[in-house]
This record gives C-alpha cells, sequence and structure tokens, in this order.
C-alpha cells in the first residue's frame, strides 16, 4: 500500500474487486411523456414546474436529459430550448415527423 499527502491507495488484481454500473436509470413521468407524445407541428409544451437558473449549464444539462428521455420513451425526437427565465420548451423534432 503506497501514501502520499493525498491519496491513499494500492495495487490490486482486478478479479479480486467488484464493481457498480455507472449512473442510474431515470424514470420518466408518465404524464409528460404523454404530453410530449400528443405535440403536434407548431406547438410547444412549456414545463414551468422544472424552470431552472438560466446561467446554471449544470441543470440544463439534467433536465434536457430527463425530457430527451421522456421523449425516447414514447418514440418521439424532441428539441429542447430554454426560455430566457429558465422555462425548458419541448417541441417535436422534424426529424420525427
Amino acid at each position: 500500500m503506497a501514501k502520499s499527502d493525498d491519496f491513499d491507495f494500492e495495487i490490486v488484481n482486478e478479479n479480486e474487486l467488484s464493481f457498480a454500473k455507472r449512473g442510474r436509470k431515470s424514470q420518466v413521468d408518465p404524464a409528460l411523456a404523454q404530453a410530449i407524445a400528443k405535440l403536434t407541428a407548431g406547438k410547444v409544451l412549456a414545463i414551468r414546474s422544472m424552470k431552472i437558473d438560466p446561467k446554471d449549464k449544470s441543470a440544463k444539462a439534467t433536465v434536457s436529459a430527463q425530457l430527451r428521455s421522456a421523449g425516447k420513451s414514447v418514440g418521439v425526437e424532441v428539441s429542447i430550448r430554454f426560455t430566457t427565465e429558465g422555462v425548458p420548451t419541448v417541441r417535436r423534432s422534424s426529424k420525427s415527423a
């Protein structure tokens, strides 16, 4: 075992360890997925309950991933944009029409 001021580490055989899977699968809200499925051309779904700080890129990425997963669960490719107030909006992508 080796030590430094910041780390405590050792080299071991890979077969001596068990590994956890990365990340978690998000649970898609069925109501949100159905609302996305019902979108028609020219309509945008504004999800005010998911409003975030418009400057927080990490929150934008998280919300976008959740919305993309919801669209994917109902077979719809979506385009996501945020208003200047931080409200995410979803529209059906022209690719999925």
